[in-house]
């Protein structure tokens, strides 16, 4: 469950590495003279929204809460930019960007293995090379959409987002060229402690505004039930919390993932078709007494188009995005064991200089899967029993 990512350029070089999602323009950051360090760039964000949505329940998958607030980021990032030697870190509460059809969460600083410290790495760039080698707390090079909201052109994400790993512990070796950026990484995937986990992905530029990307990510070995993972109640590592691979799902950080995406951009209007396929094999030694989780194999499949459209001379932008996802097997990927659904989102955004605000509403109707486990289709509403969601969020934030 993908509650964290934010990108490997940090908070100043998103345009560069993020594929087009960015919906807002952060300004510059702020220069400091870091005397023997050099030249340093101070930049960050925070960010809140309140919300409201339809089919609440204690039982809901979507909460108990019809209406209410939540702090969604506070970072702040310091990056040395040049030079052989660079860094990028940052500090602060994250809760992810929303998927649609999720309870909104509050921001923590205790949801991952480094606590307050949300990403740190080092990177070494020898002049002239084209290849750059960083370690590090990183972020996880799946997908499209970004974890951190104002990264993306919708307050919203999707169910691809949702199953991709966040963060992880290791080292990349990053590729640049004029046309080509490609980047493979080894590491602890979704956090675990557990380095046995590859990552790769290859974007490649086109002409006229276009560009095609591939990724992928998977474990080489097994990932045990005790490993540690993050969780979106604030609690990392805490089985009472959902935060070991035996409670949180112990497919997801033994999985293999494989996806790709494509942005196509005419004039203002950029449009970004991705799909993504993930599978876990059966593994007896990671089947729970009572449960049929890792028993048999099992995948989900998603895609998702994106489009983006800034209205010119305004300080207006449309975000939208439309979804569909399938699941099969006895693992829960997204809502539930053999969850089927389709939803889309629309967000309308505002932002002078430093200021922002947007609102998102967005709608989710399941096809298939019961929350509840009672055979029942359905996830919302009373004993989640209802097959569909409405949701609005109202974002207000600062960047700097």
């Amino acid at each position: 469950m993908d509650l964290y990512k934010v990108g490997v350029a940090g908070l100043c070089g998103w345009l560069a590495m993020a594929g087009g999602a960015m919906a807002l323009t952060p300004p510059a950051g702020i220069e400091i003279d870091g005397a023997w360090l050099g030249n340093l760039t101070l930049s960050g964000g925070a960010d809140g929204y309140g919300f409201v949505q339809s089919g609440t329940s204690h039982a809901a998958f979507n909460g108990n809460n019809i209406t209410g607030t939540r702090l969604a980021n506070a970072l702040i990032e310091l990056q040395k930019p040049a030079g052989l030697v660079q860094f990028n870190l940052a500090i602060g509460a994250n809760t992810g960007a929303m998927p649609l059809g999720s309870a909104p969460i509050q921001a923590s600083v205790n949801s991952l293995a480094t606590g307050p410290l949300y990403y740190g790495y080092l990177t070494i760039a020898p002049p002239g090379s084209p290849v750059t080698l960083s370690a590090g707390q990183l972020i996880s090079l799946e997908g499209f959409e970004a974890g951190t909201d104002w990264y993306n052109s919708n307050l919203f994400t999707s169910a691809l987002f949702y199953t991709q790993s966040a963060m992880f512990r290791g080292a990349e070796l990053n590729y640049a060229s004029k046309a080509l950026n490609a980047t493979i990484a080894w590491g602890d995937g979704y956090e675990t402690g557990v380095f046995n986990t590859v990552q790769a992905v290859a974007t490649y530029q086109l002409p006229h505004g276009q560009s095609i990307a591939a990724y992928y990510a998977g474990a080489l070995g097994r990932v045990g039930l005790n490993a540690k993972t993050y969780a979106g109640t604030g609690s990392y590592g805490d089985p009472a919390h959902f935060a070991t691979v035996g409670t949180f799902g112990a497919n997801y950080a033994n999985s293999q993932m494989f996806g790709a995406y494509y942005t196509f951009s005419d004039g203002a209007l950029s449009l970004t078709p991705e799909i993504q396929y993930q599978y876990a094999k059966a593994d007896a030694r990671l089947v729970q007494p009572g449960s049929a989780a890792m028993g048999k194999f099992s995948s989900m499949f998603g895609a998702a188009l994106f489009a983006d459209y800034p209205i010119a001379n305004t300080p207006y932008e449309i975000g939208g995005f439309a979804e569909y996802f399938t699941s099969n097997g006895p693992d829960t990927w997204f809502i539930a064991p053999g969850a089927r659904g389709a939803g889309f989102a629309i967000t309308p955004s505002w932002q002078h200089k430093d200021l922002f605000i947007r609102a998102s509403a967005g709608y989710m109707h399941l096809l298939n899967g019961s929350y509840a486990g009672n055979g029942q289709i359905g996830a919302f509403g009373n004993q989640a029993g209802g097959r569909d969601v409405v949701q609005g969020l109202l974002e207000a934030g600062i960047l700097f």
